[in-house]
Parts: C-alpha cells; structure tokens; sequence
C-alpha cells in the first residue's frame, strides 16, 4: 500500500472510482443534502480546485496500481478568541468495500496528521454520521474523542422527505 497526494493527471478517476461511490453511500445517511444528477463534472472541477488550494490537501491510497482510498483536509483557521492554532479537518474519508479493515483508514488519517503538523495545526479533527458506527470504532481507536455534537434541521423546521 501506498499513501501519496493526488495528481493532477489522476483527477478523473479518483472522481470516478473513489468520490462518486463516496458521494453516493454518504447520501444514504445525509437526508438534508440530496444529491445532483450530474456528480463527475462537478466533482472533477472540485477537486483540480482543491488541488490548486494551499490550504486543502487529497491524499490517495494506492494498492497493486489501484486507488483505493482517499482522505480530504482542510486547514481552518481559529477565530482570534482561541490561543491555539488552526485545525486540520479531515473533511472525507474513504476506504473502497473490498479493502477496509486492511489499516488503510488508519494510513490515510496518519497522513491528514502529516499534513496537519506541516501546516503547524494544533488540533486534527473529524465529523462522522451517527449511523456510521465502523468508521467511529475507526476513529476512537486512532485516539479522536467525541466533544460537539451537530444537529440538522432545514429552515422551515420540517424533516426531509
């Protein structure tokens, strides 16, 4: 296994065979945030964004020539309240079916951690769906502890249908 940034001349892809399937499982448990018929376009232009972003980072894991899993990060910077320095948020993370429980999650936070220490973050952090109970299992073995709790509603009070 290798972990690496993504590249640029692999954009398409990663889109294609890691974000789409992505998108799609995290729609299952995100009523608020239906999906758009068109994921690829979108999606490609996001991320050769992101690629241009000093402060975004795409990491990719590699097997047998294969992308198998990514993770996306941020660095955020703290309101000037906090005597801390910024955080870097794993935004997404994902590991293809056939490959989980290999430590690829675990290889693909270390290197969020990385990226996070280079950018001099204090904090690395990641949100997780309530439903999501592997992946929490996941993160509480690589030492993140629960301490905010984000509850959705939309705008008129009323539940997604």
């Amino acid at each position: 296994m290798q972990i690496r940034p993504l590249a640029a001349d692999e954009v398409e892809s990663f889109v294609e065979e890691l974000w789409v399937p992505f998108t799609r499982a995290s729609a299952e448990a995100e009523p608020f945030h239906p999906l758009a018929d068109d994921l690829r376009g979108p999606g490609i232009e996001h991320r050769r964004d992101r690629l241009a972003d000093g402060a975004t980072a795409d990491v990719v894991a590699v097997v047998d020539g294969d992308l198998v899993g990514f993770a996306s990060a941020e660095r955020e910077s703290m309101p000037p309240i906090f005597d801390r320095g910024p955080d870097c948020h794993v935004s997404e993370l994902y590991v293809a079916p056939d490959y989980r429980r290999d430590g690829i999650g675990a290889a693909l936070l270390d290197a969020c951690r990385e990226r996070g220490a280079a950018w001099n973050c204090a904090t690395l952090s990641i949100s997780v769906s309530v439903e999501n109970e592997a992946a929490q299992r996941l993160y509480e073995r690589e030492g993140f502890t629960p301490n905010r709790t984000r509850l959705v509603q939309t705008i008129d009070g009323e539940s997604p249908s």
